[in-house]
């Protein structure tokens, strides 16, 4: 026996584990070394895509953020389609560089082509995607995936515009330019390359193009364009699958809320200081 690299790929930390196997005069000698996804030495890229090529991946949901995309998210989870990479699953599993490198690749021609062994570095162990970072590569992630069914999650255009300015866009504009971070990086290079820094001007423009750029790649595949409020019906039908048992209401999931509240909390505390002032 020769010495050899050994893979295994654990779904629930969404780790790899790699056994090394070592021939020596006493015998053989085993060391096992765990690794997140983008801790995988680069010489043991190809093998570990050799051993779990992701042919996992199901659904890729391209709607942009504010679309109902988590609420999605968690309704393919009780419908048995898990894990699904979400933005929750950036920070979690220290993707933000990687996927700064890809917007790097996508808007600066920067790096290795973004093609399929690049998501599997990130996505590898998921059967979907859903939000931002995915959603900003709808073309890149139907050709890496081309099995997988595409869902186009979307809402009113001026729903959709307010609930931007009030979350992702008002986050970004209050950052505190002096406490740069991991996730900081990334949501500034996102708000840079899809609406030029300045959403209020560009941001309408960019929903429509987004949507009719995913539109366009429903041909020869399975495509479903949903809203949040036709809930189970319509996705159920499409996936073929039965809805929940008993009336189960479709989830209303917003990693937002306590963010709206806090920052709803603080313009009527300004309010009233400002009428007590008067």
């Amino acid at each position: 026996m020769h010495n050899a690299d050994l893979f295994g790929f654990d779904t629930g930390s969404l780790n790899w584990q790699v056994v090394k196997v070592i021939r020596k005069q006493s015998g053989l000698v085993v060391h096992v070394h765990n690794y997140m996804s983008h801790q995988l030495p680069k010489h043991l890229e190809l093998l570990k895509l050799d051993s779990n090529s992701n042919d996992k991946m199901k659904v890729l949901i391209l709607g942009l953020p504010r679309t109902g995309t988590q609420s999605l998210a968690d309704a393919l989870i009780q419908l048995g389609i898990s894990p699904i990479y979400h933005m929750r699953e950036v920070a979690k599993n220290k993707h933000q560089d990687l996927w700064v490198e890809a917007l790097e690749s996508k808007f600066q021609g920067v790096g290795e082509p973004l093609r399929r062994e690049r998501f599997e570095r990130i996505l590898a162990g998921f059967e979907g995607v859903a939000d931002y970072p995915a959603a900003i590569f709808p073309v890149e992630l139907a050709e890496a995936y081309p099995e997988a069914a595409i869902i186009l999650s979307t809402r009113s255009e001026d729903k959709w515009f307010d609930s931007m300015m009030a979350t992702l866009v008002h986050l970004e504009q209050n950052r505190k330019q002096d406490q740069p971070g991991p996730m900081s990086t990334l949501s500034r290079k996102y708000h840079q390359h899809c609406w030029g820094s300045d959403f209020p001007a560009n941001g309408r423009a960019f929903f429509q193009e987004h949507n009719q750029l995913v539109r366009e790649l429903r041909k020869d595949r399975k495509f479903l364009e949903w809203e949040p409020q036709q809930g189970w019906a319509p996705l159920c039908a499409f996936l073929g699958l039965a809805a929940p048992p008993g009336g189960t209401p479709f989830p209303r999931s917003d990693d937002w809320v306590e963010y709206k509240k806090v920052e709803e909390e603080k313009r009527q505390l300004a309010a009233s200081g400002a009428s007590a002032e008067a």
